[in-house]
């Protein structure tokens, strides 16, 4: 996945605004996440590992339905 810095930027501020919290804190030195940030960086691992066994059994219903 390659993205231009300028697309994530613009896609963290609407993300921001959807949820109404700030996730990440932007200095001249860089960026860090927020309490929040961190909270919902939990959550998305969370999430990401969840969509992950789902869809390997869903894989895994597909092959058997097929034999």
């Amino acid at each position: 996945m390659s993205k231009s810095a300028a697309a994530i930027i613009k896609q963290m501020n609407l993300l921001e605004a959807h949820i109404g919290v700030h996730i990440l804190i932007r200095t001249n030195h860089g960026t860090r996440l927020t309490d929040a940030g961190k909270s919902l960086y939990k959550v998305s691992q969370f999430l990401m590992q969840y969509y992950e066994e789902v869809s390997q059994r869903a894989g895994q219903i597909v092959s058997m339905s097929s034999v």
